[in-house]
């Protein structure tokens, strides 16, 4: 038996519902109401999302919605109006972005590797 299983006991292992005692009867799980700094962070943030989320359509930019997410007529707008063949570039920007990200990170490490390792440095 390995060291996770010694203390399960192989014959009766999930061979019966936690909520229910053996004889039958229910037993009620009483779960904790969540408190504490994060969780009141959390509630303050959830809170200021939906009012941020909720007044924004109706701020109105040059006479249209500062923002829009329109999913039946497949119209976003922030600040300015996507369409959906506007997002058909959005892969080709990743990929730039990436491939900027890979070559700035090569040449910085290079830099710092040679830099370390080397006497070219003064």
């Amino acid at each position: 038996m390995t060291e996770v299983n010694k203390h399960i006991d192989q014959d009766s292992f999930r061979d019966s519902v936690a909520t229910i005692t053996k004889e039958g009867n229910r037993k009620f799980i009483y779960p904790k109401k969540p408190k504490g700094k994060y969780y009141n962070l959390r509630t303050w943030f959830s809170i200021g999302y939906l009012i941020v989320f909720f007044v924004l359509p109706f701020i109105k930019m040059d006479g249209e919605p500062l923002f829009l997410f329109n999913v039946i007529e497949e119209n976003l707008s922030i600040c300015m109006i996507f369409w959906p063949q506007d997002f058909s570039f959005w892969p080709g920007y990743g990929y730039v972005y990436c491939f900027y990200c890979t070559v700035y990170c090569c040449i910085w490490q290079g830099v710092l590797w040679m830099g370390l390792s080397s006497n070219y440095f003064p």
